[in-house]
C-alpha cells in the first residue's frame, strides 16, 4: 500500500480498502470481518473523506 494510505487510514480502514480492491462487496466484507454491513459503509465513507479523492482515484492508489 502507498504511504499516503498508511499515514492517513487506520489499520481497519486499510484492511477494508484492500478487500474492496479485491472486488468484495460491502456485504462480503462485513461477513468476513464479522461486523455489520452498515459499519463497512461508515468506514468506506470515512476512507473517502480522509483521502479527499473520488472512488476511482482511491482504487488507483490501492491497486498494485
Amino acid at each position: 500500500m502507498t504511504s499516503k494510505l498508511e499515514a492517513v487510514l487506520t489499520p481497519r480502514e486499510r484492511e477494508i480498502t484492500a478487500l474492496v480492491a479485491q472486488g468484495l462487496s460491502n456485504k462480503e466484507i462485513a461477513r468476513l470481518l464479522i461486523c455489520a454491513e452498515a459499519t463497512v459503509k461508515v468506514r468506506m465513507h470515512n476512507i473517502f473523506l480522509k483521502l479527499g479523492e473520488p472512488v476511482l482515484e482511491v482504487w488507483r492508489l490501492i491497486r498494485p
